[in-house]
């Protein structure tokens, strides 16, 4: 009892330090060479809610507290799963549709995509799917509990190309005995091809980091992934 109480406390104690200031800890040649976007809308009413970061914008966002099997191999744990769904812009362009759900899991009998398993650490899972320029993505994130205090990770795929989300360090000057208490998902770090092309911060209003040198349609992946994880409210919880 007394470990959850610290534990309560210390995510609370972070999240109020943090509001307005990065929680997460990046290589130095990674945020020189990246543009970095405080997020809005994140917090407040969920009632015609929109998020917006530098140059993109989402829809009011859909959500929902039903739903069906919705990928070939992932199916909703029970019925007390929530779907969210957005179109993300930029500018005037809509540049990618969005659609993820809560309490989903893998289904044993989809061996081809067997692979995932190796970036993901519980049978509880937030996915979805993300359609960019005519590409089909699919987005897979752990869905842990805030006082489980486990590892968490993910990925994005394509036919052809893969990003792994990697849970990202905390920043250098939270104290230790915060660091050994505290949720261990924070933020996230994209990579692709072993090298971090974007990162998220998810213990405050929320950042994202977006490598410079990214073509437009990568940006775009980067982007909505990072607001697929911010929309997800309790992604910490």
């Amino acid at each position: 009892m007394y470990r959850f109480v610290l534990i309560a406390f210390l995510s609370i104690f972070l999240t109020a330090c943090s509001h307005q200031s990065v929680s997460i800890q990046l290589a130095e040649e990674f945020e020189q060479e990246a543009s970095m976007y405080p997020v809005g809308g994140r917090y407040g009413l969920q009632i015609n809610q929109k998020l917006h970061l530098g140059p993109y914008r989402t829809s009011d966002l859909s959500r929902s507290g039903a739903g069906t099997t919705f990928l070939g191999f992932f199916t909703p744990i029970d019925e007390r799963h929530q779907t969210t769904s957005f179109k993300l812009k930029k500018e005037q362009s809509t540049v990618a549709y969005v659609s993820l759900a809560t309490n989903v899991k893998r289904l044993d009998a989809s061996q081809s995509f067997s692979w995932i398993r190796d970036f993901y650490y519980s049978d509880d899972l937030y996915a979805g799917k993300m359609s960019i320029n005519a590409t089909e993505w699919t987005f897979v994130l752990d869905n842990p509990h805030r006082l489980a205090l486990k590892q968490s990770g993910g990925v994005i795929f394509s036919e052809s190309d893969r990003i792994i989300i990697r849970q990202a360090k905390l920043e250098r000057d939270i104290p230790e005995f915060i660091k050994r208490n505290i949720p261990h998902s924070s933020g996230f770090e994209f990579l692709y091809n072993d090298r971090v092309i974007g990162a998220v911060d998810t213990s405050s209003s929320g950042f994202v980091w977006i490598f410079n040198d990214l073509d437009e349609s990568m940006k775009h992946v980067i982007a909505a992934a990072s607001l697929a994880i911010l929309v997800r409210h309790d992604i910490t919880e």
